[in-house]
């Protein structure tokens, strides 16, 4: 049995969402993200969050495509 919890469209919109504001927020504070040590790390775990949202959105967006 396969669950869903959302749908791809919606799926689509929420990753699409979260990765424009997640990549506005990395630009506005990429000044702060690389000043000091720990807060590298912390843009580095934001930018695997953002490259995880974007692997989301293409394969979504294929699935649009084929239904």
């Amino acid at each position: 049995m396969c669950v869903v919890a959302v749908s791809s469209g919606l799926s689509f919109l929420l990753s699409t969402t979260l990765a424009v504001l997640l990549f506005a927020a990395m630009q506005l504070y990429k000044v702060y993200l690389s000043s000091h040590e720990w807060t590298t790390i912390v843009g580095g775990f934001l930018g695997s969050l953002l490259f995880c949202l974007i692997l989301t959105v293409s394969s979504d967006s294929g699935m649009i495509i084929i239904h």
